[in-house]
C-alpha cells in the first residue's frame, strides 16, 4: 500500500515532531502575553498576525513546490517555523516582536505543510490519497493536543523562553529528518521537467482556482470550515455562548478532540465513498451542530462541528490533489489551502463585530445559509468518484 512508502512515513513523523513547539506556544502564549503586561485587546490583535501571512504563504509555497525540490521546500519551510520561528519566540519579550515570531510561524508552516501534502499528493493515486492526507492530519493534531496538555507544565517547571527553545531543537530535528531520509526528488518530479515556464502554468492554475466551478466549490468548503473552526469556535462560543472560562475551554476542547479524532476517519471514508459523498457528509453535520447552538447543546454542538470538519477537511485537500494538473499539485494545493486560511482570517475578524451589531443569531443564521450554499453548489458542481478522469 501507498500509505507505507517510507517518504511517507518521513512526512508523518516530521508533521508530529514540527508541530509540537506549535501546540505549545497556542496553549501558553496568550497567558505569557498577559505576564508582559500586554492588555487583552492587543494580545488578540498581536495573536491574529498568524493568520493572513499564512494564508497568503500557501500561494507562495504552492508555487515554490512546484518550481524547485519537494524536499527542500519542506525543509526550509520546517526551518522557518520550526526552528527559527520558535527561536525566536523564546527570546523576544515585545508584543511586537512576538507578532513577528506568529507571522513567520504562519508562513513556515503554512510553506512546510504545502510541500508535505504534495509531496502525499505525489506518492499517492485516488484510490488512497484521501486515506493518506487523513492520517497525516491525524499525526498533526495528535501532535498539537499532546504537546498543548504538557505546555502549562513545562511553563510553570522551566519557563516560556526554555520551553520554546526545546520545540526549536525538535523542529531542527525535524528538518535534518526530512533532508536525510526523503527521497531526492518524487516519482511524479522525476517525470515533470520543471522550468521557469511553470509561473505561466501555475498563473493558469490561479485562473482555474477563480473560474473552475469544481476548484471553487472546494474553496467554498474550506473558507466556511475554518469560517466556523476559528470564528464560531474559537471567538464566538467563548465571548457569547459562555459563563465562565471553564465552560469555553470545555467547548473548544470538545471541538479539538472530535476534530482530530474524525479527519483521519474522513480521509478514509473518502478514498472508500468518494470524496463529493464526504465532503456532503460534512457540511451536514457541521451544520446540524451549528443548530444544536440555539437550544444551548453547547458540549454536543462543539463535537458535531469538529467531527463535520474533521471529515470535510481531508477530503477537499485530497479532491483538490486529484484534480491538479501534472506537475502543478503543488500549486494548486497551495492555491486551496490559501483560500481555506482566508477563513481563519476573516472568521475571528469580522464574526464578533457583527455579533455586536447585529445580534449572536443573525450570525449563526448567516453562516448556515452560507454552509448550505455551499452544500447545494457542491452538489451541483463536484463529479462523482467514478467521474473523475485522473
Amino acid at each position: 500500500m501507498k500509505r507505507f512508502n517510507r517518504n511517507v512515513q518521513v512526512v508523518y513523523w516530521v508533521s508530529f515532531l514540527s508541530i509540537l513547539g506549535y501546540g505549545a506556544q497556542r496553549a501558553v502564549l496568550s497567558w505569557h502575553l498577559k505576564t508582559l503586561s500586554i492588555d487583552a485587546a492587543t494580545v488578540g490583535l498581536f495573536i491574529s498576525f498568524f493568520g493572513l501571512p499564512r494564508a497568503v504563504m500557501n500561494i507562495a509555497g504552492g508555487f515554490f513546490t512546484d518550481r524547485f525540490s519537494r524536499r527542500s521546500n519542506l525543509v526550509a519551510g520546517t526551518l522557518l517555523y520550526a526552528l527559527l520561528g520558535y527561536g525566536l519566540l523564546a527570546f523576544l519579550e515585545s508584543g511586537l516582536g512576538i507578532a513577528l515570531s506568529r507571522a513567520l510561524i504562519g508562513m513556515g508552516l503554512a510553506w512546510a505543510t504545502t510541500a508535505a501534502m504534495t509531496i502525499l499528493s505525489d506518492y499517492t493515486d485516488v484510490s488512497s490519497r484521501g486515506t493518506v492526507f487523513g492520517i497525516q492530519k491525524g499525526f498533526f493534531w495528535v501532535g498539537i493536543t499532546l504537546s498543548g496538555l504538557i505546555a502549562t507544565f513545562l511553563y510553570n517547571l522551566i519557563g516560556f523562553q526554555a520551553e520554546m527553545l526545546i520545540f526549536a531543537g525538535i523542529g531542527l530535528l525535524s528538518a535534518y529528518i526530512s533532508f536525510k531520509f526523503l527521497d531526492k526528488r518524487t516519482p511524479e518530479e522525476t517525470e515533470v521537467k520543471k522550468s521557469l515556464a511553470l509561473a505561466k502554468d501555475w498563473l493558469t492554475v490561479v485562473k482555474l482556482s477563480m473560474t473552475d466551478v469544481k476548484f471553487l466549490a472546494l474553496g467554498v468548503a474550506g473558507f466556511l470550515a475554518k469560517i466556523v473552526e476559528d470564528g464560531i469556535v474559537v471567538v464566538m462560543l467563548p465571548l457569547f455562548f459562555s459563563d465562565s472560562a471553564l465552560d469555553a475551554g470545555l467547548y473548544i476542547t470538545f471541538f479539538t478532540l472530535s476534530f482530530a479524532i474524525f479527519q483521519p476517519f474522513g480521509g478514509i471514508m473518502s478514498d472508500k465513498l468518494g470524496r463529493k459523498n464526504i465532503i456532503l457528509a460534512g457540511n451536514l453535520v457541521s451544520l446540524l451542530g451549528l443548530f444544536l447552538l440555539w437550544p444551548g447543546f453547547m458540549t454536543v454542538a462543539s463535537f458535531l462541528m469538529g467531527a463535520g470538519i474533521g471529515i470535510l477537511s481531508p477530503a477537499a485537500e485530497a479532491f483538490s490533489g486529484d484534480l491538479a494538473p501534472k506537475g502543478l499539485s503543488g500549486s494548486v494545493l497551495g492555491y486551496w489551502r490559501f483560500e481555506r486560511d482566508l477563513g481563519s482570517f476573516f472568521g475571528p475578524l469580522l464574526l464578533p463585530p457583527a455579533a455586536l451589531l447585529f445580534g449572536k443569531e443573525v450570525v449563526l443564521i448567516s453562516v448556515a445559509l452560507s454552509i448550505i450554499f455551499s452544500l447545494v453548489f457542491s452538489i451541483l458542481n463536484l463529479p462523482r468518484k467514478e467521474e473523475l478522469n485522473v
